[in-house]
């Protein structure tokens, strides 16, 4: 049974909680890209220390595990699209900043919003899509689509966050599947699909040559090494993220807490200068500001007109 929403204070400080862990999560992760970790490896014990850590929790809380879903093909369609977001957004955290990429996939909430009108019919009034041309325009600012030097790493954040926001459209159209059936859902599908891509790699169908695109060609290794324990905090840090993401959203309105997930992007940027002396550019802060002040409008606006569109589920 879901607790009443009446407790905006600690929905808060459950996603500050929750932003940390996960900015930990997305450190983790770009430290282990830049060494010989392989993406499939992380991806497979991610998602299987994830399920195991949903099973202890239901059964902690004394809630009934459900695996069927009344919706196979399109739970298929949200795991995939998900799988594919985030397995982009990871590996464009080999090439370009922890805060680059965060503030990119903040581009969700725009996403999410034309989507609604495309495909939930919803009234999208002039002031959101006001503020979602500016956010827009904070995206081109960072990602400079100059052909003669663009970056197409800078694209993967972008494109995990239409991913994602499809994903979630999909979730609005699956709500009889509870949110950790759906999640569990995610995790299978992430396991499988990461477990046999690995098993390509090591038979040798999927190489390259190019060291650009490695994070995906690298070979599995098994050793209980440091790496081997981050691949572990990743995985606890990933499903204890989300428990507390969904927690929050459980027990504070979503208008009221979904914009202190931004908070997410100041880890970045923090995180991004202090291990890897990395600083945006003018151009850069400009077009981070733009993306954040886009997306807190769409939020008060949907506040405004009791509506739940971008704010409805949580960003990460």
């Amino acid at each position: 049974m879901l607790k009443a929403r009446n407790n905006t204070t600690l929905g808060i400080f459950y996603i500050l909680i929750a932003m940390s862990v996960f900015s930990i999560h997305d450190a983790l992760i770009k430290l282990l890209a830049e060494q010989s970790t392989s993406l499939f490896q992380i991806l497979f014990f991610r998602s299987l220390l994830g399920m195991a850590i949903i099973i202890l929790y239901l059964k902690f809380i004394g809630q009934k595990f459900i695996l069927k879903t009344h919706y196979p093909i399109l739970t298929s369609l949200r795991c995939f699209l998900f799988l594919l977001g985030f397995s982009l957004f990871y590996a464009c955290l080999k090439e370009i900043p922890l805060a680059i990429a965060t503030v990119l996939f903040f581009a969700s909430p725009f996403f999410l919003t034309i989507m609604s009108k495309l495909f939930l019919k919803e009234t999208v009034g002039i002031r959101r899509w006001s503020a979602i041309i500016v956010g827009f325009f904070g995206i081109f600012l960072i990602v400079d689509p100059d052909l003669d030097r663009l970056n197409i790493y800078m694209i993967f954040p972008v494109l995990c966050a239409l991913c994602y926001s499809s994903s979630i459209i999909i979730l609005k159209k699956t709500y009889k599947d509870s949110v950790f059936t759906q999640t569990f859902h995610y995790y299978i599908f992430a396991a499988l699909a990461s477990g046999l891509l690995g098993l390509l790699v090591h038979a040798g169908f999927i190489s390259s040559e190019n060291t650009n695109y490695d994070f995906f060609t690298r070979t599995w290794s098994l050793a209980f090494d440091m790496n081997f324990l981050f691949i572990i905090l990743i995985g606890i840090g990933g499903a204890i993220g989300l428990l507390v993401i969904f927690s929050a959203y459980r027990i504070a309105p979503p208008q009221a807490i979904a914009p202190f997930e931004y908070i997410l992007i100041v880890w970045a940027i923090l995180i991004g200068w202090i291990f890897w002396n990395e600083i945006p550019d003018t151009k850069s802060i400009i077009g981070i500001t733009l993306i954040t002040l886009g997306g807190f409008y769409v939020f008060y606006r949907e506040s405004i007109r009791k509506t739940r569109v971008a704010v409805d589920k949580p960003i990460r």
